[in-house]
């Protein structure tokens, strides 16, 4: 359950109110530090029409943080992702999957989008990635297309 608190001005006007999403605890029994964004009504919104629209924004939020569509470091790049990533994957991948998948992500993808931050990385900037690399960001010995041989006649 999100958690919703105002934040107050010097007169105790209310400014705009902190939505958190409480992660829970780690191993070790501590907690996990929340997602947290801000919501600013806009002015001339009745308390009801702002309670309704603290209450949206909220499940929203929740929502995308149950999906793992928020992340608790915003300033989190795709290059300091990546090791994350792969250190997930090296159990469950052989190791020469694991060897191409590092290949390919330190020649072809990292130099393009690895300062990208993770929370700033849109399907447009895969769809560009991919079209202006689709050729020959792949190809390597094992995967690129053999062409049969024709025989000399």
């Amino acid at each position: 359950m999100a958690s919703i608190n105002p934040r107050k001005n010097k007169n105790g006007e209310v400014i705009s109110y902190t939505i958190r999403v409480y992660q829970g605890y780690d191993s070790a029994g501590n907690r996990l530090k929340p997602h947290t964004i801000s919501y600013k009504p806009a002015p001339g919104m009745t308390a009801k029409q702002i309670e309704k629209e603290l209450s949206r924004q909220a499940v929203q939020f929740e929502e995308q943080c149950k999906n793992g569509l928020t992340s608790s470091n915003p300033k989190l790049t795709l290059d300091g992702f990546i090791p994350q990533y792969f250190d997930i994957m090296k159990e469950r991948l052989s190791l020469r999957t694991y060897e191409l998948y590092e290949d390919i992500v330190k020649k072809h993808i990292s130099p393009l989008l690895g300062h990208l931050k993770m929370k700033d990385i849109k399907p447009i900037h895969v769809q560009n990635f991919l079209k202006e690399n689709r050729p020959t960001a792949y190809q390597t010995p094992a995967t690129s297309v053999r062409r049969p041989r024709c025989a000399a006649t």
